[in-house]
Formats: C-alpha cells, sequence, structure tokens
C-alpha cells in the first residue's frame, strides 16, 4: 500500500543494534532502515551470515524539517475534516455534535511508539573468480500503537476548559464521536502486533579486485543485480498503526553499486550506490475524499500505483583492529524517494479521490 509518495520522511530517533555486518538491500521502505550499513567485505569466497537488530522510534521530522511525533509524520488527525468527509459518502455520525459545525478544525495530537525486533540471513556462494550469488531473508517481529488527546487550540476552542477546570462532558463526547467514526469507517483500534517473514532478495553479483594497485593494499569494485519477493508483512488499510514490514508486496528490482578500498592495513574506505524499481500493482487502498488523515481515508478501493524510483547512496571510512580487535566505522547514507503515481481503479465511482496528498 504505497501511500506516501511526497512525504518521504525517515524516522528520526531510530535506535538500531546491529549484530554483524548487513541487514537487507530493499531501502524502499519509509519507516523501517533495511538499507545496507554492510562493514568491510570478508575476503573468503563465499560465507553465510545470521544477524540479530532492534529499532525503536518515537519521533520523526516532518516535511517541514521539524520534530514532530512518530504518527505525525504525514499530518495531523482533524475529526472536523474527518467528519465532512464521511458525511460527503454517506456516513453520518450522530455522535458528532451540532456546535462542533462551526468549528473549522478539531485537532487532536497523536503519539506512539514503533519497535520491531528481529533476525535477518543472508548466504552468497562463489561460482568463479568474478561471479557471485546470494540471497537474503529474515524475521520480524513488529509492535506499534498510537495514543490520542486534544490539542491545546481544540481544548480552547470547544470549552473543554472553562475557568482552569476541566470540562470532562464535552472532551467525553469528542473521544466517542472520534471512537464512533473509526467504527463506521471499520478501522480498528491504534494497536498493532505483526511477525513476518522479511522479503526475499536474490541477486547476482559481479566483482573484480585488485592487490597493491594504486598506492593502496587492494581495490575492489562490484556490480548487484538482484530481484525482490514480497514476502514481508504489509500494512493494514483498516489498522492505523500498522506499517509495511517491507517493499509493501511490491515485486521489485535493484542494481547496485559498490566500492571498496582497503588504502593501509586494516583502514578501509568505500560507498555503494542503489536503484530500486517497483512494479506497478492495482491494491486495495483507503484514500482521501478530502483532507482527511490519510490513514482514515474514507474512500475505499481498488487504485493502480506505480511506485516512484528509489536511490541511496552510502559512503563509509572504517578502522578494524586498532585497539585489541576493537575496530570502527562512520557511514552517512542518502535516501531519495520520487512521487508514487496513483490511477483509480473503481467501477462508477461515486466520489473523486484527492490525489494530491498522496
Amino acid at each position: 500500500m504505497k501511500l506516501y509518495a511526497k512525504r518521504a520522511s525517515g524516522l528520526l530517533l531510530f535506535f538500531s543494534l546491529f549484530m554483524s555486518s548487513t541487514l537487507y538491500s530493499i531501502i524502499d521502505n519509509r519507516y523501517l532502515p533495511l538499507f545496507n550499513i554492510e562493514l568491510p567485505r570478508s575476503k573468503k569466497p563465499s560465507f553465510f551470515g545470521l544477524n540479530a537488530f532492534a529499532m525503536q522510534a518515537k519521533q520523526a521530522f516532518d516535511d517541514d524539517g521539524d520534530l514532530v511525533h512518530l504518527p505525525e509524520i504525514f499530518g495531523k488527525y482533524d475529526l472536523y475534516a474527518l467528519n465532512d468527509s464521511m458525511n460527503k459518502v454517506g456516513l453520518v455520525n450522530p455522535l458528532f455534535l451540532d456546535p462542533w459545525y462551526f468549528q473549522r478544525e478539531i485537532i487532536w495530537n497523536m503519539e506512539g511508539k514503533l519497535q520491531v525486533q528481529g533476525i535477518d540471513f543472508y548466504w552468497e556462494q562463489d561460482f568463479c573468480k568474478y561471479f557471485s550469488l546470494g540471497l537474503k531473508s529474515g524475521f520480524l517481529h513488529c509492535t506499534s500503537e498510537r495514543r490520542f488527546s486534544l490539542s491545546n487550540e481544540a481544548i480552547k476552542t470547544l470549552g473543554v476548559l472553562v475557568n482552569d477546570k476541566l470540562n470532562q462532558g464535552v472532551g467525553i463526547a469528542l473521544e466517542r464521536a472520534r471512537a464512533n467514526a473509526n467504527t463506521l469507517l471499520d478501522i480498528e483500534p491504534a494497536q498493532w502486533k505483526k511477525d513476518s517473514l522479511a522479503d526475499l532478495e536474490v541477486y547476482g553479483r559481479v566483482s573484480r579486485s585488485w592487490e597493491y594497485a594504486l598506492k593502496c593494499r587492494s581495490i575492489e569494485v562490484a556490480l548487484e543485480l538482484g530481484g525482490i519477493v514480497p514476502l514481508a508483512a504489509e500494512a493494514d488499510i483498516n489498522n492505523p498503526a500498522s506499517i509495511p514490514l517491507g517493499s509493501d508486496g511490491f515485486p521489485g528490482f535493484y542494481t547496485k553499486f559498490e566500492t571498496q578500498i582497503e588504502a593501509r592495513e586494516d583502514w578501509f574506505l568505500g560507498l555503494w550506490m542503489q536503484l530500486e524499481f517497483s512494479t506497478p500493482r492495482v491494491v486495495k487502498l483507503r484514500m482521501p475524499l478530502n483532507e482527511e488523515a490519510l490513514e482514515w481515508g474514507t474512500i475505499v478501493g481498488k487504485a493502480k500505483v506505480n511506485p516512484g524510483l528509489f536511490f541511496g547512496i552510502s559512503p563509509f571510512v572504517a578502522i578494524e583492529d586498532f585497539q585489541d580487535g576493537w575496530g570502527g566505522m562512520i557511514r552517512f547514507t542518502y535516501l531519495y524517494r520520487d512521487n508514487d503515481s496513483f490511477e483509480d481503479r473503481r467501477k462508477n465511482p461515486n466520489n473523486i479521490v484527492n490525489f494530491d496528498p498522496l
């Protein structure tokens, strides 16, 4: 479910523990840093590896570069805008009280936390001096939640707080209206837990290395061509706390260029560059009619999604075994996601989807 094309904000404050050298080659994921974080490659022609990792996030950067709560990276939850769209598609919320129609917005704060633990494995088999085949996959466990509270602006304008005293009746009425909107839209409570396989990657790698060339101990360049088989859990359109744990069901292909230079003994520098393509699919989506939050889109139907191109580049500098087996690495990773394109595939639609926020 590729919902967020123009808003490819990455998550901030991810704490990740990587026990070994790599995760996956998938970089087309807006929630999890599944891109490669490889240490200098082993000189062994064939190898098998197994890693454990953990991630946690509570905050993120939005499109404007501001630090926001993680669930708000794609915008605020506005109960007024949601109710307006629901009325236009014939879903009338009887718990939305008449005085609230005079408001222009009823903003709720969304807080939450995302936690992921898992293992990944990779196997690369050498077939000749310059060519090898490999695969990567793994297992993931994810928990995610969202908590709602009225914004300060809504508290002031709706009379929830009068003379510094809490008017619990108004607050309870608003919460009931919000919960009933979820019921009418068939949206589950914003708590999600999932165990899943990771996407399977199969690739071929062509490489060439030189020893003691250009005043360096070794130089290696490689070109990798791979395919992505979507096995990981997809986002649930009826649970706003759910996230895709891989490529969200979209098969894909990627090409990656790598270079690694051992400038002197145990001193390395290099980079990888990757282009990733995902094939178009017709999928069932939750889509906005007007300005409601994307995860609460009031139109549910089929749409053809053509994912945008994904590009990543990651240079690094590393030192190995500089003190009793200890080493270190500095890596910078830049990811760019082009816009998705959408095509409404509903038969005889009664309402026009607002694709602009997608």
